[in-house]
C-alpha cells in the first residue's frame, strides 16, 4: 500500500511538472508519458519503470530494482540489478 502511495505521489509531480498524459490498461499497468519522458507502474509486481530521450536521440531506462539500460536507434547497453551488463550492437550481443 505505502508503495502505490509514493507512486501515486510521483505521477501526480511527474505528471504537474511535464504535462503527461496517464492511462491504465486493461491488466492494471499504468504508463505516463509525453514523448520525452515516460513511467509505468505494474500492480502485480510493484515494478516501476521511468524512460528518458535526451536531445541527441538516447533512451534511458531505469527500473525501482536497479536495472539500467541505454538505447539509441536499436543499439544499447544493459546493466542488470545483479551487476550483468549485456550490450547489442547492429551485429552483435553478449553479456559479461
Amino acid at each position: 500500500m505505502l508503495k502505490r502511495i509514493i507512486l501515486l505521489a510521483a505521477c501526480v509531480m511527474f505528471s504537474s511538472m511535464v504535462s503527461a498524459e496517464c492511462v491504465r490498461g486493461v491488466n492494471g499497468k499504468v504508463a505516463c508519458g509525453n514523448g520525452e519522458s515516460a513511467a509505468r507502474y505494474n500492480p502485480n509486481t510493484g515494478k516501476v519503470t521511468t524512460a528518458d530521450t535526451n536531445n541527441n536521440g538516447v533512451t534511458t531506462i531505469e527500473n525501482n530494482r536497479g536495472g539500467q539500460a541505454v538505447t539509441k536507434n536499436g543499439v544499447g547497453a544493459v546493466q542488470t540489478q545483479g551487476g550483468k551488463t549485456c550490450v547489442k550492437t547492429r551485429n552483435n550481443s553478449g553479456c559479461r
